[in-house]
């Protein structure tokens, strides 16, 4: 086994001991706060941790917290993709500075909140169907953290890139920088989008003619919509 990953295994052990208690929704969080915990762990996931399994090493070492059992349970293949998906996510947020990632941390002072928070984090990360959707949900997340958007517009933006078509990510950017009115998308690329809350739905004024209404349907910019292209078009 290559020398490299044997080192951040043994890494993640040490970073992790202090979490044996702690609930697998409750490490996240932990990860989060630590930057060191979560810069190992977004490496081993990154490290072909299902190479480390096949291998059986993960499975010599007697502890390695509660995250490394996500890891182990089972060893299915919707674990291996969760924990890639989690160290994605993790890689994300690195550009969050210490001071604010404990802050929000510290603002779920109650066990049971924790556990709420870390666990919603889990399952939305495990509903996503694209190894990309888990950096678009970590930049919102570092708006959230650093107080741009609230509580309510981050879960608002986690849920809308999980029902959006990845392929249609350029659509959505390309639709918001459309200057013509009314912005010009593809009917089924805007159900699409429709459907994740990023457009609306509109309906142009018209004219009666002959007892029939000459109105009809476009697409329009919807505030979560214009929020989402904000954060995803920024620098960081």
């Amino acid at each position: 086994m290559d020398t490299g990953r044997v080192e951040m295994l043994v890494d993640i052990h040490q970073t992790l001991m202090n979490q044996q208690e702690e609930s697998t929704e409750e490490s996240i969080l932990q990860l989060i706060s630590a930057p060191q915990n979560c810069d190992a762990f977004a490496n081993l996931a990154e490290a072909g941790i299902d190479q480390l399994l096949q291998d059986g090493f993960l499975r010599d070492v007697p502890v390695l917290g509660s995250m490394i059992g996500v890891i182990r349970a089972a060893g299915s293949f919707r674990n291996l993709f969760l924990v890639k998906k989690l160290g994605r996510f993790l890689r994300s947020i690195q550009s969050i500075p210490l001071e604010d990632r404990q802050r929000y941390c510290e603002t779920l002072r109650d066990r049971s909140e924790r556990q709420r928070h870390g666990e919603a984090l889990l399952l939305l990360l495990d509903r996503l169907d694209d190894m990309e959707k888990p950096k678009l949900v970590g930049k919102v997340f570092r708006a959230f953290v650093l107080c741009e958007i609230d509580d309510r517009q981050f879960w608002s933006l986690s849920s809308a890139i999980d029902r959006l078509p990845i392929q249609y990510l350029p659509d959505l950017i390309g639709f918001y920088d459309d200057t013509r009115n009314p912005r010009q998308i593809d009917y089924d690329v805007a159900q699409a989008l429709s459907y994740a809350g990023l457009v609306r739905p509109a309906i142009s004024a018209g004219v009666i003619i002959n007892d029939i209404s000459t109105s009809s349907m476009y697409y329009d910019a919807s505030a979560l919509g214009e929020l989402f292209v904000n954060i995803m078009s920024s620098d960081v």
